[in-house]
């Protein structure tokens, strides 16, 4: 008799699949079924935006400041000369 477990999950890439759970198996080969747990839903501008804004805040990132900014493109500039 075979054992099926039911759990979601979502697509890394379009060869690996994240368990949100663990099942009880550690090695073998496996049949997957998958389907979409939930609609996609598209995110406004704005919504866009603000995931953004969360996600680079939890990482860390600090946006280059427009000084700094500046200073690269004018150091690309004076290159083109040399």
């Amino acid at each position: 008799m075979h054992q099926a477990f039911v759990v979601t999950g979502s697509l890394k890439d379009s060869r690996t699949v994240c368990l949100d759970e663990p099942i009880p198996l550690s090695d073998g080969k496996v049949r997957v079924i998958v389907e979409l747990a939930e609609p996609a839903s598209k995110m406004s501008h704005d919504e866009f935006l603000a995931w953004l804004q969360k996600r680079h805040e939890s990482r860390g990132h600090v946006p280059r400041t427009r000084d700094e900014v500046d200073a690269s493109l004018r150091a690309e500039r004076e290159s083109w000369d040399e």
